[in-house]
Order: C-alpha cells, then structure tokens, then sequence
C-alpha cells in the first residue's frame, strides 16, 4: 500500500512559524497594559498583600485603596534645575466611599505637595498633579506617593498608610 504525499508550500509553514513566534513574542507586553484610564500598567500597580510597584512597596490595612507609582514627565529645564510634572493616582476599589488625603513628597527637599480627596466614590480614581524641579547633577532624588483615609484607627501610626508608593525617576 502506497501512502500519498501531502505537498507541502515549505514557505508558507516558515511563515506561519514566524507570525506564531512573533504572536507568543508579543504576548506578555499586549496583555500588561490595562485598558482602563489612568492606570498605568498591571506590575506598577500596588496591591494589598505587598507586591510592589516602580520601586515601590506598600502596607495596605485598607486593601481596597490601591495607589499607582507616580509618572513624571519634563515640562522645563533651567541652567541648574530641571522642572518635572507628578501624577500621583489613588484608586477605591471597595464598597463605600472613602475620605482621604494623600501627598506627593521629595525626599531631597523633605516637602511634600498635599490634597484632601473628600468621598472618592466606588470603583473610581482620582489623579493629583504636582509640580517640583530636580537640581541637575549626580543626586538622586525619591518620589513618594502617600494615600491616608481619614479618622483612620491606626492614626498614631503614619507609617500604616493605606496605599503607598515610591520609585526614583531618571534624571539625566
């Protein structure tokens, strides 16, 4: 008995081999960006049981206000400084409406930019915007995002803030 010989197009199955490479290649970064606004990716998000974000890590006791590591994006630059845009993101992913601060801090001028957040509601976020300049130079300065609910019972502990991010931008 004779077997029948299945012609094969040698360039099409080394085309079908390259578009399932470039597929699986591709994977990882198409399904890491969130499609909802103003969230940056999966990995910078910060979770409640310790994960961490852009250098970031957190302690949660409120595990459903979440914050995102901050972005910072030039706008100007001077002869010794350059001046910086923050966007600080706080999410509420629980069931109730939620008061609270939050604050955007620099570690080398030991500042801090903060706002009062009063009932950011379910499921939704709010963005809080900063301006600050980095001197030029060798120095590294920290960026730390702070999220605190109001009349919170671990008040005398500031270091229980509810969401929590930090990370050190790249300063040319």
């Amino acid at each position: 008995m004779r077997r029948a010989k299945i012609p094969v197009n040698r360039g099409s199955l080394r085309t079908l081999t390259m578009v399932v490479g470039l597929v699986f290649w591709l994977l990882p970064s198409l399904t890491s960006a969130t499609t909802t606004p103003g969230k940056l990716y999966a990995d910078d998000k910060l979770n409640p049981e310790g994960g961490s974000g852009t250098g970031g890590t957190t302690f949660n006791p409120y595990p459903d206000l979440e914050a995102v590591a901050p972005t910072v994006t030039q706008v100007d630059s001077g002869i010794d400084y350059y001046r910086y845009r923050i966007d600080f993101t706080v999410w509420n992913n629980a069931k109730i409406a939620y008061n609270f601060t939050d604050s955007i801090c620099y570690s080398n001028s030991s500042t801090c930019d903060n706002f009062t957040v009063n009932q950011l509601g379910t499921g939704s976020y709010t963005i809080h915007t900063a301006y600050h300049n980095f001197l030029k130079g060798p120095q590294f300065e920290t960026v730390s995002g702070f999220a605190d609910v109001n009349n919170d019972i671990n008040e005398s502990n500031e270091s229980n803030n509810e969401a929590f991010t930090t990370f050190q931008p790249s300063i040319p």
